[in-house]
């Protein structure tokens, strides 16, 4: 499981290492106990990492101490999609673990669980002065299944944007949880905005044009084997609008 782990984070690294430059702006959404914000922080002109379990995210804190890097910012809070913003439950098998998932209501079976405050990503970037015409942006989600919903929930504020110079590198978890079929079709809406979209673990660009309908949009990703089954996969999506 620790080779797994080890595995997962080089090819994360070495993204980052061709997408970043001195002046990226970098979200990291689901930060855990720090590896890739501590290093963004080495090359991005500014780094935001978010972790709401709190036992993370003290250990998090705890690791900037010893590792200011330049320019991070942390925060023991969550992304939402707007419905959901709020404060909002989670619970794990274990707090600290890397693994605590969003639900709505809290289970019957002993589990932990936590609350904690949720905010949208546009209400953040407003907040923290972020601006896609000014500075290219790098976003790295890793939410334990959480993704399916808050991708889609991206497409209107997006679609607003000038995003040329956005980076999305999400994992998705069907292991834990598979999209539903309106997740999926407001997944496609949203990969459709960018001009590249690839599954890491294949490293291929998946063929998606404006024109793509939701019926082959999961051939796409079946041929892909993209996110459809088994475990972690990571997908990049990157440039501006498929005008």
């Amino acid at each position: 499981m620790m080779a797994r782990l080890i595995y997962f984070q080089k090819k994360n690294f070495k993204i980052l290492y061709k997408h970043l430059t001195n002046e990226t702006i970098y979200v990291d959404i689901g930060a855990f106990y720090g590896p890739t914000i501590f290093y963004s922080s080495q090359i991005a002109k500014r780094s935001f990492g978010l972790e709401p379990d709190p036992v993370s995210f003290s250990t998090l804190e705890h690791n900037l101490i010893f590792n200011p890097g330049r320019n991070i910012h942390v925060h023991g809070i969550a992304v939402a999609a707007p419905d959901d913003a709020g404060y909002i439950q989670f619970v794990t098998d274990k707090m600290g673990n890397g693994k605590s998932m969003i639900v709505p209501d809290l289970p019957d079976e002993r589990k932990d669980h936590f609350e904690a405050a949720g905010f949208t990503l546009p209400f953040l970037f407003e907040l923290w002065g972020i601006k896609f015409e000014e500075n290219p942006v790098f976003i790295k989600i890793s939410v334990e299944s959480y993704e399916c919903r808050l991708l889609p929930s991206f497409h209107e504020w997006l679609s607003q944007e000038n995003i040329e110079n956005l980076t999305i590198l999400v994992t998705f978890n069907p292991q834990i949880r598979a999209c539903t079929a309106m997740e999926m079709q407001g997944l496609l809406k949203t990969f459709k905005l960018f001009s590249h979209v690839s599954c890491i673990d294949g490293e291929n660009t998946l063929p998606i044009t404006t024109e793509t309908s939701l019926a082959e949009f999961e051939k796409i990703l079946e041929n892909q084997n993209c996110f459809t089954k088994g475990g972690k996969h990571n997908v990049l999506l990157a440039g501006g609008l498929q005008l």
